[in-house]
């Protein structure tokens, strides 16, 4: 049943890290979203700040193009390629064991394996609008707005928030429950939507399914920083391509982190894996180091 004027408010239920994977998917499969407390380290939050600023300070992310900037808005700057910008991106995100546990638990039975599609800095500034109600799988994936409720779980997202979530200042807004809807092609509104808001380390995870937007910042002078990271089915190709990234840096990384920005083969529910030369693992034939420093 969908969500009109006259129904209750609804909620963003909120967890501790702690209470693991298993309690966290409970509710993300009751209500397509949760936010979870305490995920990251401040100080893995301030490091991860540091590391993006420069490239931030450049600006970018933005294309000059009436239907992107409907989407992505005018005041907002956007940061992708963190494989390259930032080291704790690459050893603590892409490592995290909690947000591996929750995709396990979400893609392993149905798909066979999962991969990251897209990590995006996402910093909301003042006098931005909100952005238009979507779904993340439907945007990306045509084909899951036809099949809909009972489409498999293609993709979730992990929020991170870098600095305080506010309803004020853009926090995040979502439509819990959206991800039942019989009929995908029915729109959400934003009125519709509750902010997720949050403390800096906190997460807001949400499946593909679910119909959310980045909130209206009403504020002077406050930003609102997060980093968007989805995963998704390894069925499916990746939105962000990996191949700018240097071999030093895949050298690097553990191959669980390799493996996320597709510099190794998946193994879906197929006879012979994806992502292969020929019948062969990629990164074995690619002769991939890992754990490697950094010359």
């Amino acid at each position: 049943m969908t969500i009109t004027k006259n129904s209750p408010t609804p909620v963003i239920r909120r967890i501790d890290a702690s209470e693991g994977p298993e309690a966290i998917l409970r509710i993300l499969r009751e209500d397509g979203c949760v936010i979870i407390r305490d995920v990251l380290p401040l100080e893995v939050i301030q490091r991860l700040n540091q590391e993006v600023e420069p490239q931030l300070e450049k600006g970018g992310g933005q294309r000059d193009d009436d239907l992107i900037k409907e989407g992505h808005g005018v005041k907002t700057r956007y940061l992708n390629s963190l494989t390259i910008h930032s080291k704790s991106f690459r050893d603590e995100i892409l490592n995290q064991p909690l947000i591996h546990g929750i995709c396990e638990g979400t893609f392993r039975e149905e798909s066979g394996d999962y991969w990251l599609t897209t990590a995006t800095i996402i910093e909301i500034g003042p006098g931005e609008k909100a952005q238009p109600v979507h779904r993340d799988s439907v945007g990306t994936f045509p084909m899951f707005k036809r099949m809909g409720v009972n489409a498999p779980e293609a993709m979730l997202n992990f929020f991170v928030a870098l600095n305080e979530f506010k309803d004020e200042n853009g926090a995040t807004r979502a439509i819990p429950g959206s991800h039942k809807w019989p009929d995908f092609t029915v729109p959400g509104h934003l009125d519709q939507t509750v902010p997720a808001e949050m403390q800096p380390g906190d997460v807001f995870v949400f499946t593909g399914k679910l119909l959310h937007a980045g909130g209206c910042n009403s504020t002077k002078d406050s930003y609102r920083r997060g980093l968007s990271v989805t995963f998704q089915a390894a069925y499916l190709t990746p939105a962000e391509a990996p191949y700018n990234i240097p071999r030093e840096i895949i050298d690097s990384m553990t191959p669980l982190a390799q493996k996320m920005v597709a510099w190794r083969s998946v193994d879906p529910l197929t006879p012979f894996g994806l992502w292969r030369v020929g019948f062969n693992e990629l990164g074995a034939e690619m002769g991939l180091k890992s754990n490697q420093p950094l010359k």
